[in-house]
């Protein structure tokens, strides 16, 4: 019996381990949206961008043109609630509070995600274009600021400015490490407390009913001993006042032989 239990106790711990191991790696594992592509094919997530904007017009005018911008253009323009949203602090804010993906100019998102440690940024930038600098037609000034930017660029000074200011220190972690870290929580752990205090239970429900049944059996024991005690004292009785009533009788068969030769004399003379 005890070796029965162990086994199955050893059976649950197994099993409830591997099941906590196997939640906690899938847990881990980095969330399935990794580009436009895993955007677009699921629907538990709502994406949009600023209503109005140059994106939100770019991606209406390559929905003609290719099959998974016409797929995501059309999800965005019959979801509900709606997809857009007006300004960018908009789309940050639902960000946080919804399941949603906001889709604006990445240098810009990579700064917001410095700040904001609870936000992380996926996949590869698309619809790539340079930043301007918009000058009136016909300025003196447009081909000495076009050389100047020329310069920085082949000096590395843009570079300089685009980390000073895009790639601070931040305390937050890397995208990849956020996305695989994940605190466990008593609820993650709960179901091996359920199971202590069930086999517990169960422990001492066992322990009861074994308890109640050698109390049992011993009382069988104990009333099957008294009914032998009980039969042999009623035989040992019945012996002796049969070997008594024995005796007595002997005893009057011998007093009348003696009494015989004197009733014999008596009658002949």
């Amino acid at each position: 019996m005890g070796a029965f239990w162990w086994f199955c106790s050893l059976i649950v711990v197994a099993t409830y381990t591997a099941n906590l191991a196997a939640f906690l790696t899938v847990s881990r594992m980095d969330t399935s949206i990794n580009s436009l592509d895993d955007l677009a094919i699921q629907s538990n997530v709502v994406y949009g961008t600023i209503e109005n904007s140059s994106l939100m017009s770019w991606f209406e005018r390559r929905s003609y043109q290719n099959e998974l911008y016409s797929r995501m253009w059309s999800f965005m323009s019959t979801v509900e609630p709606s997809a857009w949203v007006a300004t960018p602090e908009d789309g940050y804010e639902r960000v946080m509070k919804e399941d949603y993906a906001f889709l604006w100019d990445a240098p810009i998102l990579e700064y917001v995600k410095q700040q904001e440690c609870e936000m992380m940024t996926v996949g590869k930038p698309f619809n790539l274009k340079g930043y301007g600098i918009a000058t009136p037609r016909g300025a003196r000034y447009r081909e000495d600021i076009s050389v100047l930017l020329l310069k920085m660029q082949e000096q590395g000074l843009l570079e300089e400015l685009r980390t000073k200011w895009f790639e601070k220190k931040s305390s937050c972690l890397p995208d990849a490490a956020r996305g695989q870290l994940t605190d466990v929580q008593l609820e993650t752990v709960a179901g091996v407390f359920y199971v202590l205090v069930i086999g517990v239970a169960v422990a001492f429900i066992s322990l009861a009913l074994e308890k109640m049944y050698s109390s049992y059996r011993e009382y069988q024991k104990s009333m099957a001993a008294r009914g032998m005690q009980m039969q042999e004292y009623q035989v040992s009785k019945r012996t002796s006042v049969s070997t008594t009533a024995s005796s007595q009788h002997c005893d009057d068969m011998v007093t009348n032989t003696h009494s015989w030769p004197n009733h014999r004399s008596n009658s002949t003379f």
